[in-house]
């Protein structure tokens, strides 16, 4: 018989690369701003090891959710076979649902889970949630308008308490009154009092700003005859002679 024969250890080092795996998962912060937890991706070979050699340019995007959007670093080279996105963020609604895929050229991608905005981001634009309606001249306006502060997902910041100021942005001859600057509660700001006097079928546009914030135009708005306050001689009359009528044309 034969006497076995014992081989000394054996070491294998990394095959080619074929696949990315995702080492640590991405969790979601609030909308716009830096995931909690940024996404750490390695680049693999079929039995599964790190290729320690590999440089490959990983590329990140969203592969479902509707209305999100990426920003921060989306390619990084590996080091090491180790790809550490350093600053993403998702600006998408609270509450939707968002996977993100990861990939590099002739490798097999890999998938995240699902991201949730936790909740609004900063605040960036205004927008009209109810627009006003005119009334008569000098009187309240029919609706009064309510304005909200929205991100640049178009959540609600339900944490702003910006003071929304309204003006008349066109229309000629015109006057508002009440209480021009209301100070937002929960994200909107309601207006009540206001009042519109001037000129009968004339458009006027309201806008809505807040210093840094995108302004926010109303449809236009138009008044109807106001309270009877004055008199006005449209034909002047014409001296004539006494006992005889008056005439509004010179002869």
């Amino acid at each position: 018989s034969l006497t076995a024969a014992s081989s000394g250890n054996l070491t294998v080092t990394p095959g080619a690369a074929t696949q990315l795996a995702l080492t640590t998962a991405p969790a979601g912060g609030a909308s716009g701003t830096a995931l909690t937890t940024q996404p750490v991706v390695t680049v693999r070979d079929a039995q599964g090891n790190t290729v320690t050699g590999s440089t490959a340019a990983v590329t990140v995007a969203i592969s479902s959710g509707t209305g999100g959007t990426l920003g921060g670093t989306t390619t990084v080279n590996a080091s090491g076979g180790v790809v550490n996105f350093p600053d993403l963020t998702v600006a998408g609604l609270v509450g939707a649902n968002y996977t993100l895929q990861f990939t590099s050229p002739n490798l097999t991608p890999v998938d995240s889970a699902t991201l949730t905005p936790s909740g609004p981001g900063t605040a960036t634009r205004l927008s009209i949630n109810s627009e006003p309606e005119g009334g008569a001249s000098g009187s309240l306006l029919r609706k009064q308008p309510r304005v909200d502060v929205h991100d640049s997902a178009g959540n609600v910041v339900t944490s702003s308490t910006v003071a929304v100021t309204v003006a008349i942005q066109s229309g000629a001859n015109g006057v508002l009154g009440g209480p021009l600057t209301v100070n937002a509660s929960g994200g909107s700001a309601a207006f009540s009092g206001l009042t519109l006097a001037g000129t009968v079928n004339t458009d006027y546009v309201l806008r809505f700003t807040v210093n840094g914030l995108t302004p926010a135009d109303s449809l236009p708005v138009t008044v109807t005859p106001g309270t009877p306050t004055q008199l006005v001689l449209t034909t002047a009359p014409v001296e004539t002679a006494t006992g005889t009528a008056l005439s509004n044309k010179q002869e």
